[in-house]
This record gives C-alpha cells, structure tokens and sequence, in this order.
C-alpha cells in the first residue's frame, strides 16, 4: 500500500496522499481539479473567501454614493452589475469542471457563467419590440438606444458585379469588402474550432444567410446581392475561415467531432461503415519516432 510496485494508480495515489498535509490517508485522486506540481493552494477550495468577496462588492454598489452628474438609472446598472457579480461568482465556485484546465478550471467556469447570463440576456431581449430592446440598452449606457448610421448602409442598391458605367466597374465589388469580411472569416474559424464538423458548418453557414435574408425588414444593411450572400459569404469568408479552423484543430491533434449520430446516416452503407467504425480504436495518437533526428 506505499505505492512502491509502480503502477500509476499507486503513483497517484503517493501523489495525493503526499499533499494531505501529512494526514497519510489515501484519497482517490482528482485529476480535472488539481494540479500537484503547481500552487496547491489555488485548487483548493475558497468558498468562505468567495462570500467575503461577494459581500464587499454587493456592499460597495449597495452603499457607496453614486459620482456627481450620474446619468439616470445608476441604481439599476449597479443592481444588474451585482446581480452578475454574484452569479459568476456562484459558478466560479460551483459549477462543474470542463476538459480545460488551463490556466485555471476557475476561469472555464466563469466562461460558462458568462455564456449562461448571455443567454438568459438574449432570451429576454427576443420577448421585446425593437424599439423597447433599444430602451432597454440605455439602462447600460445612455449612448445606446440610437440606430447607427451604419445600420441603414445597403449592400444591394446596384447588384452588378461589372459596372461598366462607373469610374471604377468594380466599385460594387469593391463596396462589399469591409470590416465585416475580416470578421465573418475570423468568427468562422472559431466556430470551426468550436463544432469540428463538416456538416454542421455547413447547416450553420447556410442558416445563417436564410436568417439575414428573413431579417432584411429588421436592418437594412442585411440587404446584399447574390453574390455578396452566397459567393462572398458562403464560399468565401465562411468556407475560408472554417477550412482554417479545421486545419488548425488538426495541427494541434484535436479532437474531432460527429453531431449526426448513427441514426442520421443515410443509407446502409453508411450504417454499416459507422458498425465498422465501433470495431477501430476510438482515438489515435500521434507518435514521431524521430530516429534519426541525432546522431
């Protein structure tokens, strides 16, 4: 039982019975929450700390007098700051751990946290008018609530590719390619990051532009030529940065991932190649001997 016959059980088991403070009871280890060889105080639990802090911020917005000239609705935009406060702060500590553990499970579970708010934020914005979702961002910064300019630019006031009456025939080609093409093609390799999976890029591309089509009475500037949704933005920015994403999920050796499951597979070819699939190793690694790489 001193973990002297060599088996990694019995190393994890020296490993975390050596950080119990001399206790010498075994305890099974934990390997998606602690990190031996680094502070160990930072996996270990802070749960009186995190109320403490919690209290001192919630206390600080509660009680300390707003700044002189504070625009109207102070009290409700620290009310919503302590409300997310509190429930990040809730996940940090409670939530469970991802598959990432770098630099910190903490951090993935205030991400998650984040993403959890967001959504609840956006689900309440889709029960609202335009109009009063527009009022409703005014509570956050009195700046918002107005309609940019940039909101009633349309890309399909003159949809031909070569305008040979113009100074420039290329212009309208030309007019297309903005900021929004540098972040169509960046947000694509996320997603590809992300989803990891051909089909459904594809699905999500696709959707994506039938919802810009169905939105065009909600924002002009979702308006755009033929070429512009299914060229510049199909086949160019969202295939680009997805082929990127891919590429790069299979530089680092990532994982890939099948969101159509065996009971979508078309045909029985296809299910019996996913039959045969269940026979193979379920993940390869890669090893490079590198023989001859010294002499």
């Amino acid at each position: 039982g001193d973990g002297r016959d060599g088996s990694p059980a019995a190393a994890a088991r020296v490993s975390v019975r050596a950080s119990g403070r001399g206790r010498g009871r075994e305890h099974e280890p934990r390997p998606f929450l602690e990190e031996l060889d680094f502070a160990e105080w930072l996996y270990q639990p802070h749960t009186l700390s995190g109320l403490v802090l919690s209290i001192g911020f919630v206390a600080y917005l509660a009680f300390s007098p707003p700044a002189p000239g504070a625009p109207r609705g102070e009290g409700v935009r620290r009310g919503l700051a302590g409300v997310a406060f509190v429930f990040l702060m809730y996940c940090a500590l409670q939530l469970r751990d991802t598959s990432l553990r770098r630099p910190h499970p903490v951090v993935w579970r205030i991400f998650q946290g984040m993403a959890i708010l967001y959504l609840l934020a956006v689900t309440f914005v889709l029960m609202q008018t335009p109009d009063e979702a527009r009022q409703l961002l005014r509570v956050l910064d009195p700046a918002l609530g107005v309609i940019p300019e940039e909101n009633f630019k349309s890309y399909a006031s003159d949809c031909r590719i070569y305008a040979s009456d113009k100074a420039d025939p290329w212009e309208n080609i030309r007019d297309s390619l903005d900021a929004f093409v540098i972040a169509h093609a960046l947000g694509w390799v996320c997603k590809a990051l992300i989803v990891r999976d051909w089909a459904l890029i594809w699905v999500w591309s696709l959707s994506w532009e039938l919802l810009e089509i169905s939105l065009q009475h909600v924002l002009p500037n979702f308006k755009e030529c033929w070429y512009d949704h299914w060229l510049l933005d199909v086949l160019g920015c969202n295939l680009a940065g997805a082929a990127l994403g891919m590429a790069l999920c299979k530089y680092f050796e990532g994982a890939s991932y099948n969101w159509t499951g065996m009971q979508s597979t078309d045909g029985v070819r296809g299910k019996a190649m996913r039959v045969i699939q269940q026979f193979t190793p379920f993940s390869w690694t890669t090893y490079e001997w590198r023989v001859f790489s010294s002499p």
